[in-house]
This record gives C-alpha cells, structure tokens and sequence, in this order.
C-alpha cells in the first residue's frame, strides 16, 4: 500500500483533521474528507434521519436520536475487531462522485476499498480542454426522409 495514503487513513482513524481528498476509481472521480471508521456510521446515521450538514459528531440543535435507524445501522458494525495496523478501506465524507457522462452523485460517507484506487490526490485539480472535449465521443443527429420506390 502507499505508505502516504496509509498515514492518511491512519490520521482520519484518529481522529486528526485531513485535507479533502481526490481518487480516481475506475471512471470515476471521487472527492471527499477523510474521517474515522467509526465515524461512518454516525455520518450515515445523521445522514439518514435528515440531519444536514453532514458531519462525523452528532449536531446539539437536532431531534431525539431515532433507535430504529440506528440499531439497522449497527449491522454494519464488523464481528470481530479489525487489525488497526490493517486498514482495507479509505472512509471519506461529503462526498462528491463524478462519472464519465458528466453526471455527478453527492453522498454524505463512503467507504472506497483500497483496492479500487487507481490514483489519488490532495492538490487543487484544473481542468484542461473544453468540457466536451472531456466527455468521450459525441451524439450526432440525422434527418433523413424515406421515398418507396414502386418497381
């Protein structure tokens, strides 16, 4: 593994602030915060029960917490106590996921595998080109008229 990506994960695992963080995956582009762990699940949690901004600590100014949402969410907690040393998984919050059509999701956590990271980054990106020069190939559009022909 990077050993700059895993002193990364491990700061976030700690509970230290990181800089926003740029992966690509696959196609994709994926933009997010590095947080705990642990954190996912109160960010989901949060997330769920309709709480915004997104954050990894439960907000003072909101309703009683909802124990269905979190005892469902507590399926997601592993059986055994993972290898703190081994980290499989990069958790990132306030995610924006942009796709290769242009389109884009924004999630409030993920947790991306490392092995799904192709590159990544936390220096301030530009675009070059134009943005349909960005895209792939592009549609085109035919008018045409059909005339039977009577032999």
């Amino acid at each position: 593994m990077d050993e700059r990506l895993a002193a990364l994960i491990e700061a976030a695992e700690n509970g230290r602030e990181c800089p926003a963080v740029s992966v690509l995956s696959g196609s994709q582009l994926i933009i997010g915060t590095p947080i705990s762990s642990k954190a996912f699940l109160e960010v989901s949690y949060w997330a769920t029960v309709g709480h915004k901004p997104w954050g990894p600590t439960r907000p003072t100014d909101t309703p009683e917490p909802d124990t269905k949402t979190w005892e469902r969410l507590q399926s997601l907690e592993p059986r055994t106590i993972p290898d703190p040393e081994t980290h499989h998984a990069l958790t990132l919050q306030s995610v924006r996921i942009s796709f290769r059509d242009g389109s884009a999701l924004e999630v409030p956590t993920i947790r991306l595998p490392l092995a799904a990271i192709s590159a990544w980054w936390v220096a301030p990106a530009r675009r070059i080109g134009s943005k349909s020069s960005q895209q792939g190939p592009g549609v085109g559009v035919g008018v045409g008229v059909a005339i039977p022909f009577d032999f």
